[in-house]
């Protein structure tokens, strides 16, 4: 799921601008994105206790980003813009509490660290190839074609989860 939302990070100004928007509209995107995300994270943190709960969360959580990354393509002003953010910030507090609890649960206690270590680091790499990616997607082949990669890419990771657990009776 990095890979997909991650496409954001390089372009994200550069394609407010493109809408019509400026400095104020990426502060209240940006805004609208952490408070949902960070509120929600609490919430949704503190509401789930069970494996199988914590799975629907990520599954649930993925696919609204795949929504969240498909609406992207079509954005072409503040509200839409906004509506966007916020289905994303819902999905990364969906993802986030439910992700670090299943990964935590599967490390040993002496190999927490380490395992967290490796995730972190191969999320920063896998972070800057995407960023590097999207760049040269929207610079070639425009926003619409680059979020609609992004959504596609989300969407194989969304089906990749849901056969893991059936594959692994979670």
């Amino acid at each position: 799921m990095i890979l997909s939302l991650s496409v954001l990070n390089p372009i994200f100004a550069v394609f407010v601008e493109k809408i019509g928007g400026g400095i104020l509209d990426i502060t209240y995107a940006w805004t609208i994105f952490g408070l949902i995300s960070g509120i929600l994270m609490i919430i949704f943190g503190r509401m789930e206790r069970s494996k199988k709960g914590y799975i629907k969360m990520l599954i649930l959580g993925y696919l609204l980003q795949t929504l969240g990354l498909l609406i992207y393509a079509f954005v072409d002003n503040l509200v839409e813009l906004l509506i966007a953010e916020a289905i994303l910030g819902v999905s990364i507090a969906l993802q986030y509490p439910s992700f670090d609890a299943l990964f935590s649960s599967l490390l040993p206690d002496d190999e927490k660290g380490k395992g967290w270590g490796m995730y972190d680091g191969m999320e920063c790499i896998l972070e800057s190839f995407s960023c590097a990616f999207s760049g040269v997607l929207a610079n070639f082949f425009g926003f619409k074609v680059l979020f609609i990669i992004s959504s596609a890419i989300s969407f194989i990771a969304s089906c990749a989860l849901i056969f893991y657990i059936k594959r692994l009776n979670l």
